[in-house]
């Protein structure tokens, strides 16, 4: 990993200028490395600053006997940001989210089985520095919220952390979960049509075309 890390940062500094990459070393960290059946070797970085993630920001590079040849991905230049702080704490950032979402969708808590199913341990907050509408010139310091306000729905919400202003907030959930029917044998050998709940591939015995979902 070290290694790897190096022959990045390394390639990174040549090209810095050109990606307007202030301090290379101390803005990209390696999250994976991966070889291929050609021992060519793809090293994943995601941005960060001053230790903050970069919303949405991450590359790969592609090397060749030990030589980094091609990159690909997505970056946005060193934020000029006048502080990393924030003035808004987490658990008053999710109250603003979970406003957000009763006002844009049905908000339903999950029971205790069906965070046990989709693995939901209730919402998230995590400090990224997001750019609004993807401008590079539009950095804030921010609030990424990751809620479920129902079974179906996954959403995430950027709540400015020294605002407290929504700044955006979309639905994440895939569309291939959620209400499906299936057919089975009852005791008496009769084929019924029951509604289940799909979940990544498996059913449940969830009847989620109920108007509680």
């Amino acid at each position: 990993v070290f290694e790897a890390q190096e022959l990045a940062h390394q390639f990174l500094d040549e090209v810095k200028n050109m990606m307007q990459i202030k301090h290379p070393a101390d803005e990209w960290k390696v999250s994976s490395i991966s070889q291929d059946e050609l021992n060519n070797q793809h090293t994943r970085l995601e941005q960060v600053y001053q230790g903050i993630p970069v919303y949405g920001a991450e590359i790969i590079l592609h090397a060749k006997n030990g030589v980094n040849e091609v990159m690909n991905g997505r970056y946005f230049p060193t934020p000029e940001l006048p502080y990393t702080s924030a003035a808004i704490n987490s658990a008053d950032a999710i109250r603003s989210a979970i406003k957000e979402l009763q006002s844009k969708t049905k908000w339903k808590e999950l029971n205790d089985v069906q965070s046990q199913l989709c693995k939901y341990k209730g919402p998230e907050a995590k400090l990224v520095v997001y750019h609004v509408n993807q401008d590079a010139t539009k950095e804030k310091i921010t609030w990424h919220i990751k809620i479920k306000p129902n079974w179906l729905e996954s959403w995430n919400v950027f709540i400015d952390a020294n605002t407290g202003e929504v700044l955006h907030s979309f639905n994440n959930a895939c569309t291939i979960n959620g209400p499906k029917t299936a057919s089975g044998n009852d005791l008496n050998g009769v084929n019924r049509t029951i509604n289940t709940y799909e979940y990544n591939g498996s059913f449940y015995l969830i009847d989620a075309s109920r108007s509680m979902y």
